[in-house]
Order: C-alpha cells, then sequence, then structure tokens
C-alpha cells in the first residue's frame, strides 16, 4: 500500500529539517513517520544515516539494515542500493563491529567492483584493523580509479603516517591540498604529519585549519589576536580549546607569557583551575564550562589588548625544536593533599608506589591503537615489591577485579581520587607515587608537568608530539618512551617495561 500523502508531506518535513541540520527534529519526524510506515525504504535509510551521525550507531545499523533487505527483495532496482549498503557498513565500523563492516563493504563491490567510494571506506577499516599494508592498496585503488579523489589522497597518508613513512604521508596529504586547497581535513592531516617529522615551523601553520575542520570551537571573543609581536605593556588573554592534556601541555608555555606581557588571563578547564592558581600565581586563571560559553567573568579583569587559543602559543613559542626550554616541573600539585596521599599509599603496604593506566585515545582509531586490556600488563604487574595504584579514568572495576580474580594481584583503587571529577586530587595522588606506566593519555600529560618520572607505553604510530621513536620527550623531561616495533604488538612492550622495573627494584633494594 503507498503511503497516504499526508504522511509523505511529514516524510519530506523530516528530510527538510535533516538537510538544514536541525538534527533532533528531524529524528523525531522520521521515527514519527516510521511508526505509520515502518517499511518505507528512504525514511529507514535517511533516518539510519541520521542516528549515525547522532551516534546512535547501534539503532543506525537496525534502520540501514532493514532498509537495505527490503531493497534486495524489490523487483524492481533502486538506485540507491549501494549507496545504503556503504552507509551500512559505516554504522557497523562506527558500532564498533569492523569485521562486520568489512563484510558489508565486500558486498557492495560484489555489486559494482569499482565503487571508489566503498574501496576507499574498506581501507579505512583496514587502517583500523590495522592492518596497514591492505589499506595502502585498497586507497591505491581508489586513486587509480579516481586520480582527484582527495578523501583517498588524505587516507592513504593516514595509512602511510601509521606505518612510519611520514615523508610519504607528507608527499599525500600536499597532493590532497593540490587537488582541493580549501580541504581543512587535508591541511589537519598534513599538519599532523609535519609535527609528528618535528617540522615544527610548518606544521604549526597547517595547525591553524583545525578551526575549519570543526575539531575544536573556537571561543567567541572579539579581542584583536595576538600574531607574535612583543607584549611589552599589553594584557593577553589565553583560552582553553582542545583537550584536557593539550591544555596541560600548552601550559607549558605560560611561563613565557608571563615573563613577557603585563598580564596574563587564563582561561581553562573547570578542573584545572585550582592547579593553575597555584603554578601561575601572577596570572588571573579561570575555569570554566566551554559547553555554556560562559563569558561573563572576563568584567572582573583588566582590560584586554590581545587573545590566542592555547595550541597556538606553541607556534610563536616553540617554532623550532631548539626553542623548547630545558625546564623541569610548570604544574605545582597541593603540598598538603600529597601528604595525605602518601599517608593513603603508606596504609596500603610497603613498597615501591606505581600507579598505572591503560586506556586512551578519543576516536576509534585511537582507541584501538594505544589502549590495551588490562590483563595484558600480567608481566609488569607480577612484579615483586611493587604496590600498584589505579590511574585510570573512567569506569574500570571490571578490569580490576578481573586482574585480582585471575592473578591474585590487588590494584590499589580509591573512588575520591578521579580526575574527571577532581584534577587537582588526581595531581597530589601522582605526585606522591614513586612511578608512572600509562599508555597515552591525559594522565601521562599531568604527571609529566609535575616532574614526574613517566614511562609510556606508545603504539607503533604515535601521537605527534612525541616524535616517532624518540626514547625522551621535548614538552616533559620526566617522560620515557617504550614503543612497539609492529602495529598491536603490545608483548615487547610489556615486556621491556616489566624488566626495566626489575631492574630499578634491584637498584632500590
Amino acid at each position: 500500500m503507498s503511503e497516504h500523502p499526508k504522511q509523505m508531506m511529514l516524510l519530506q518535513e523530516a528530510v527538510g529539517f535533516h538537510r538544514a541540520g536541525n538534527h533532533r527534529r528531524a529524528s523525531e519526524l522520521y521515527r514519527k513517520f516510521l511508526k505509520l510506515n515502518p517499511d518505507n525504504i528512504d525514511a529507514l535509510h535517511f533516518s539510519g544515516m541520521l542516528e549515525s551521525h547522532l551516534g546512535n550507531y547501534e539503532m543506525s545499523v537496525r534502520l540501514i539494515s532493514h532498509a537495505v533487505e527490503l531493497m534486495r527483495k524489490s523487483k524492481r532496482q533502486n538506485p540507491n542500493y549501494i549507496n545504503a549498503i556503504n552507509n551500512l557498513g559505516n554504522a557497523l565500523r562506527y558500532s564498533g563491529k569492523p569485521e562486520k563492516a568489512l563484510e558489508t563493504y565486500r558486498l557492495a563491490l560484489k555489486i559494482n567492483p569499482n565503487e571508489k567510494m566503498v574501496i576507499n571506506n574498506i581501507g579505512n577499516i583496514l587502517r583500523d584493523l590495522s592492518r596497514l599494508p591492505e589499506a595502502v592498496s585498497y586507497f591505491t585503488k581508489a586513486i587509480i580509479i579516481d586520480p582527484n579523489y582527495v578523501d583517498a589522497h588524505i587516507n592513504l597518508g593516514n595509512a602511510l603516517r601509521d606505518q612510519g613513512s611520514l615523508n610519504e604521508a607528507i608527499a599525500s596529504y600536499r597532493k590532497a591540498v593540490t587537488l582541493n586547497p580549501g580541504h581543512a581535513g587535508a591541511h589537519s592531516n598534513l599538519a599532523v604529519a609535519l609535527l609528528s617529522a618535528g617540522d615544527f615551523k610548518n606544521g604549526w601553520k597547517e595547525h591553524e585549519w583545525r578551526w575549519q575542520a570543526n575539531q575544536w570551537e573556537q571561543r567567541p571573543y572579539r579581542y584583536p589576536v595576538w600574531n607574535g609581536e612583543p607584549l611589552d605593556g599589553r594584557n593577553i588573554l589565553v583560552y582553553a580549546e582542545q583537550g584536557i592534556g593539550d591544555e596541560i601541555m600548552f601550559s607549558s608555555c605560560y611561563a613565557d607569557l608571563i615573563s613577557v606581557a603585563s598580564q596574563v588571563i587564563i582561561e581553562c578547564d573547570l578542573r584545572l583551575e585550582p592547579i593553575f592558581k597555584r603554578s601561575f600565581r601572577s596570572a588571573i586563571c579561570r575555569g570554566v564550562n566551554r559547553k555554556e560559553a560562559q563569558t561573563a567573568w572576563l568584567s572582573d579583569v583588566p582590560a584586554i589588548d590581545v587573545q590566542i587559543a592555547a595550541g597556538n602559543v606553541p607556534m610563536h613559542l616553540r617554532p623550532t625544536l631548539v626553542s623548547f626550554p630545558s625546564h623541569q616541573a610548570y604544574l605545582k600539585p597541593d603540598p598538603e593533599r600529597v601528604i595525605e596521599w602518601r599517608k593513603r599509599f603508606a596504609e596500603a603496604g610497603p613498597g615501591f608506589r606505581v600507579g598505572i593506566s591503560w586506556r586512551g585515545g578519543s576516536s576509534i582509531a585511537d582507541k584501538k591503537s594505544r589502549s590495551l586490556d588490562l590483563p595484558e600488563w600480567e608481566e609488569i604487574l607480577n612484579t615483586p615489591g611493587v604496590n600498584f595504584v589505579n590511574l585510570q579514568y573512567g569506569d574500570c572495576e571490571k578490569d580490576i577485579s578481573t586482574v585480582r580474580e585471575r592473578f591474585g594481584i590487588q590494584l590499589h583503587d580509591w573512588d575520591d581520587a578521579d580526575p574527571l571529577k577532581d584534577m587537582d586530587s588526581f595531581a597530589a595522588q601522582i605526585a606522591a607515587l614513586d612511578l608512572v606506566i600509562s599508555v597515552d593519555n591525559s594522565t601521562i600529560h599531568m604527571a609529566g608537568s609535575m616532574g614526574n618520572e613517566v614511562w609510556v607505553l606508545q603504539p607503533f604510530s604515535g601521537d605527534w608530539r612525541w616524535l616517532r621513536e624518540n626514547e625522551s620527550s621535548y614538552w616533559y623531561p620526566g617522560i620515557r618512551h617504550f614503543w612497539q616495533t609492529s602495529p598491536r604488538e603490545w608483548k615487547p612492550v610489556i615486556r621491556a617495561v616489566g624488566n626495566e622495573l626489575s631492574n630499578r627494584l634491584g637498584q632500590i633494594s
């Protein structure tokens, strides 16, 4: 039975809101329409795409799967069939089912072996799975089909960067920029590759494209932007615009600003306000909730002459590797809280106190490459004479109970040590430890900024800031990196760290 004209108007209204970017209203109307017409292919497909955009991936998979099945059974050929299969693969990928996504994409290729969009997406899945040579071959195939396919050039660059082939990756990104000079994603990826290669001068310039790529949100301030000119007698506002680990890292430049500006006003994450106020006493530090776009607090500070985003400060103060100072700690924990944590650790029993964290990353690919399951730490956790302390943020009770039940290892954990709620207490906890061992996440930034000794378990292709294969860090003097020698191979890293920890305990005893 065909849909009633009034109902079709409802669908058209939903599509209109969808295209206008009013996703919440569009979702409501799609659902209302599908209650009346549960087998409408277009509504299922469009609604599924929208739910995927909203992060409701399981719902997206259900809706698009139904649309694909109806298309498959339909006697008349649907021109959107391959597109729907491709979108189903995307939803499966984002819902954490890479193998199912790969299977779905391959189904689309059976219909059209030269569908460049599907070939490109297969490359992305293979990259997610760390099957990098295969990923490179698929991106290359997509480029052969369409030499002007910008996304394929960018993704080829990503796979090459993951393999450690930075020069080739930079060439791919530059090709994408040549094809589309205004493509923010191409510039942003080029920035990462240049910074990874230590080309900070050009890397920081490309880093400016993060705004157009919608990676981070600029604050709604109207002051002139500081472009590196002398600050004598002028007041500067520095505002946060990236993750909390980035805020901590970029704050390593704040002492330089304080030494030359008349007044430095620092806007930071609410959780960082106490430690920033303690560490940068001559600056004005204010924690805000960026989601609420708070700006009224500026009425209480001296007149501001210029502004700059925290992520732009290094462009002027860290243009080359030799411009990095040989400083030690620059963030200062609360000394009284440090004493309290040392008392807690002492009550937990004697031994070398080591804090650990095992999950990191925000994107799907980052989480897969940076994180590992806590039981994989067995060789480290079995080191005698060590009291291990949980520094992992988020819900990790299941992980802790697993190693306790499987290996008889007690990982000390306190409910009030939650960096998602109280970063100042977390900083004091870290400062009271003898050593921090962690994957790449905000924990190592906090530990490194206070001068703690930190051992970092690094994936084969690490983040740009660490400069591939460097054992030390330009940002934090106390950091030591332990790198994978091949993608996803954590066992050699765990073994190296375990041996080093045993040697350290031998030296102490």
